[in-house]
């Protein structure tokens, strides 16, 4: 439920004292939080959002539809997934949570034992999977003149995408009923701005594979597009659980142009002491050691989440002059097996959990940068002639403003890859495809490994995964390297209520709005009289 703005009229903000006319807050409000746990308002955060001690009650909520694959002529799979939408909580009326509802639990393969699973379709469905996995791959590489360069976008090839996220796929393959979600956090580049909003890359990455997977693999299959515009990353990189869902399973960050600790104040993300012994370590970049530890609280965070999902990091990459490839400091900082002297800071995480990088449209695009004839050609056309401008000498490198191609400035497909800043139509598609590409590929190493023990070896596979899909999400994380242990060591319980949002508790759940007679602040007040404190109704 939502927040009332105009009900609360006595409150002040906590975060960095003095009254805020954004968020009307009273004390009695927090007391809701409960006896015995402490309501925390971080430094910087705005109405919307609590982070306090935990309390029950989140509800997850899918969204995204389908639509077909939007590639050229793709091979023929028909997907008609029903989605819901975002944002809703317990409390609605209207839809019960996924997870509580008795026909979903009685066809959860993973509450079932294991005689009780299907292994001939499965099975079936596998060697389907394999030929039609294949098949689109290729279909959508021909598509682009069969370029694989374009397509491979993965940082680290030594990444542990190729154990731990496939051991991901296969559990899900094995389970049926099983949901696969990829959750995406970003700024207005993701959200699709100056575009359609299904026109973003996280909806092409959705229609590519959702076909597959729940139509082939009979897979439930979700891509939320959690994405807004014109908002710092931080400090809602705290709540990863409300907004992208506890049950992710791969987590994507995209904020093009913003900061790793944008949003945060200094000295709440980074501990002063913990700067110089990792100063040597982290060069090339504008705050180095500032961006260090604001990466690692959001590597914490999406670590921390349920399904320890595989953590990527997308950059557009489309100009080198304009972020001094910071790709290059990812590598130092993110390789598990940095052959220097010194390894990567973050080598802990990448060396235990699926975390990798991916670059859109900077070394994918540099075969097409050098093969392009001269003069290249603005995408802007002259504003008084309306005739093309040739592209200064030192632009060149910039495909989002020099496209290597006027007319097909992918290369191969016509379409605006950039409107401005944002990227058009056909950048979002190749964007979607670059991991959608990425990912078929994952897919199809977990199907053939699954089809290599044969079908009387699949409920041993399942058990064996299930087991090792336990002591991986519940290991310990390696102890904080950069990042205040205040905010990152453990993880918050947020009450959120920004939109779009994955589940709950909204702000409203933890608010008492004295509004009518019988209220659950009115209950508050009488457990102030002597009587129980902390029994409190459901705001309404």
């Amino acid at each position: 439920m939502g927040f009332d703005l105009q009900t609360n009229k006595r409150g002040h903000w906590f975060g960095r004292g003095g009254k805020n006319d954004f968020l009307d807050l009273d004390r009695k409000s927090l007391a809701l939080c409960g006896v015995g746990m402490i309501c925390m308002l971080l430094v910087g955060i705005k109405v919307g959002m609590i982070i306090a001690e935990p309390l029950p009650g989140d509800v997850v909520v899918e969204e995204n539809g389908g639509k077909p694959a939007p590639w050229e002529n793709p091979p023929a799979i028909v997907a008609g997934q029903k989605q819901t939408n975002p944002g809703e909580s317990k409390s609605s009326p209207e839809r019960e949570s996924p997870s509580s509802s008795k026909e979903e639990q009685a066809t959860n393969f993973s509450d079932l034992p294991s005689s009780a699973i299907d292994v001939v379709t499965i099975f079936q469905r596998l060697r389907t999977a394999k030929t039609e996995i294949s098949k689109h791959r290729l279909s959508l590489l021909k598509s682009y003149g069969n370029d694989e360069k374009i397509l491979s976008t993965a940082g680290i090839s030594n990444s542990r995408d190729s154990t731990v996220l496939v051991d991901k796929m296969k559990l899900a393959m094995l389970q049926g009923k099983e949901n696969f979600v990829i959750s995406v956090a970003g700024s207005s580049v993701s959200a699709g701005h100056d575009n359609l909003g299904s026109d973003a890359w996280p909806v092409v990455l959705g229609d590519t594979l959702r076909p597959l997977w729940t139509s082939v693999l009979g897979v439930n299959f979700t891509v939320r597009n959690q994405a807004v515009g014109g908002r710092n990353p931080n400090p809602h990189t705290l709540c990863l659980g409300p907004m992208l869902g506890e049950d992710a399973d791969i987590v994507i960050r995209e904020w093009q142009y913003w900061a790793f600790h944008e949003g945060f104040e200094p000295n709440t993300v980074l501990l002063p002491e913990r700067s110089d012994h990792i100063q040597d370590q982290v060069s090339g970049v504008r705050d180095p050691v500032l961006q260090a530890a604001g990466l690692e609280v959001f590597i914490r965070m999406a670590l921390m989440l349920k399904n320890r999902p595989a953590v990527h990091l997308l950059f557009l990459q489309h100009s080198e002059r304009l972020h001094s490839k910071p790709l290059k400091y990812l590598s130092d900082w993110l390789n598990p097996e940095k052959k220097s002297k010194q390894p990567g800071i973050f080598s802990p995480y990448a060396s235990t959990s699926a975390v990798n990088y991916f670059d859109a449209f900077g070394t994918t695009f540099d075969h097409l940068r050098e093969k392009a004839k001269r003069p290249r050609w603005s995408k802007d056309l002259d504003e008084n002639t309306g005739k093309k401008v040739a592209c200064p000498d030192d632009g060149y490198d910039d495909v989002g403003a020099c496209p290597v191609d006027f007319e097909k400035q992918d290369g191969y497909h016509k379409g605006l890859l950039f409107v401005n800043w944002h990227p058009g139509k056909l950048g979002h598609q190749v964007m979607g495809h670059q991991f959608a590409y990425y990912y078929m590929g994952l897919m199809l190493n977990a199907v053939e490994s699954l089809l290599a023990v044969g079908k009387d070896g699949l409920l041993q596979a399942r058990k064996a995964l299930l087991t090792q899909s336990g002591r991986q999400n519940n290991a310990p994380l390696p102890s904080p390297i950069v990042c205040n242990p205040d905010i990152c060591e453990n993880k918050p319980s947020c009450a959120y209520s920004y939109l779009p949002k994955a589940h709950g508790p909204d702000v409203g759940d933890w608010i008492l709005n004295k509004t009518t007679e019988g209220t659950a602040a009115e209950e508050m007040e009488e457990g102030e009289d002597g009587e129980e404190e902390g029994k409190a109704t459901t705001p309404t």
